[in-house]
């Protein structure tokens, strides 16, 4: 299939939802398919082939054609006047119209309604509350639509609050985020066993968090708990720079010698810091919305690098990893609770690494060329020849 797979995201960026989009679509190329990603760019981007940096920036294996679309201006006048991106929507979905594409993969709430309206198969992806953008009343419109084949989440929460809003429930379909596996197929040894030794820090192990230093992904509950495991060096790894700040001005206060903010690290080297790590912490808070409903990109890179885990019990999380079978879960946003999870994984070796064994063998059906093939099936875009309707 020729597929366009739309996005307003900025490409390359450090959100976790320019890393999901690129690795989408490369799992589309990997299973044959040619990619076109477009997405809002300036006028430079346009007329430069910029793609070489963006595929060493997220270790992308299987390259596909980067669009960027010189309309980074208009997005930026829809939103100083609060009218979305109407325009931006209708002008990709005519773009391509004009490039014959056999499928539109959209995340983004406008495209899919003109795509759908043009005539051409068209399938969204949300993650996002329904009523977080009052675009989204546009995609529930052509969720309708008959060249409309499916709407993508990633919880059945999610899955329900958009079959409440009009979707149609044949149309949804939930699955979870995925991992790169080439990633973890080629990682150098010996660039490992160089971060091991330098991040040890003369401690007992190596405890790894990856990801954004926000309050709701546990970041407290990891401070918390290294004031009790003083002899474990807790590595923090990621976050915007205002966000290290931050964090390390409470490390400083609180004197947490143990605590270290490794900073930003892109995709492509996240591989090797995982398996450097005796343990990694997904310790999302339980307080937060997205607990009912999150899929953490992390979680996936964790289970493919096969070092042991220790997570919240939250519900989405909880669809993946299994307590003692393929990981340990600790009660959320609890301090004690995340200490003796991290005892238990160090104490008792051969059962960790035979968990952590088990969560790598289960990573395989979370790839992302497995999650493109389940959707396409659900989709059903080999039969129904959809034919074009007239706006």
């Amino acid at each position: 299939m020729n597929v366009a797979f739309v996005t307003a995201a900025e490409i390359p960026s450090r959100w976790a939802n320019s890393i999901q989009v690129i690795k989408m679509a490369q799992g589309f190329r990997e299973l044959g398919h040619d990619v076109d990603l477009i997405t809002a760019g300036s006028y430079k981007q346009w007329k430069t082939d910029d793609s070489g940096p963006i595929w060493e920036h997220y270790g992308v294996s299987t390259p596909f054609t980067l669009s960027h679309l010189p309309l980074r201006p208009l997005l930026k006048l829809e939103k100083k006047l609060d009218c979305g991106r109407l325009s931006y929507g209708y002008l990709v979905s005519r773009w391509k119209q004009r490039r014959n594409v056999d499928l539109v993969f959209a995340r983004n709430y406008i495209a899919p309604y003109w795509s759908a309206k043009l005539g051409i198969p068209t399938i969204a992806e949300s993650h996002a509350d329904v009523d977080n953008f009052y675009q989204k009343h546009r995609l529930f419109e052509a969720a309708r639509l008959p060249s409309f084949r499916a709407l993508v989440t990633i919880s059945d929460r999610l899955a329900a609050d958009y079959a409440e809003a009009g979707v149609p429930t044949n149309k949804i379909i939930v699955e979870q985020d995925g991992v790169d596996l080439s990633l973890f197929k080629h990682t150098d040894p010996s660039q490992v066993q160089g971060l091991r030794k330098s991040l040890l820090r003369h401690k007992r192990a190596i405890v790894l968090y990856a990801g954004h230093l926000y309050d709701y992904k546990g970041i407290p509950t990891i401070l918390n708990t290294a004031e009790i495991l003083t002899d474990v060096s807790f590595i923090l790894v990621g976050g915007w720079e205002h966000d290290i700040e931050r964090v390390q001005q409470q490390v400083t206060a609180r004197k947490l010698g143990n605590v270290h903010l490794q900073g930003f690290v892109p995709n492509r080297n996240i591989p090797a810091y995982l398996k450097a790590a005796d343990i990694l912490l997904l310790p999302n808070s339980a307080e937060h919305a997205q607990s009912h409903t999150t899929s953490p990109l992390k979680l996936f890179e964790y289970m493919a690098s096969g070092t042991p885990i220790v997570a919240s019990e939250i519900q989405n999380v909880k669809h993946v990893l299994r307590q003692r079978e393929n990981a340990v879960l600790f009660q959320p946003d609890n301090a004690h609770s995340l200490a003796e999870g991290i005892e238990t994984s160090l104490k008792t070796p051969e059962d960790a690494a035979r968990w952590a064994s088990h969560a790598e063998t289960d990573a395989h059906q979370y790839s992302w060329s497995e999650r493109v093939r389940r959707i396409i099936e659900f989709a059903r875009l080999d039969q129904d020849p959809i034919h074009s309707q007239k706006i």
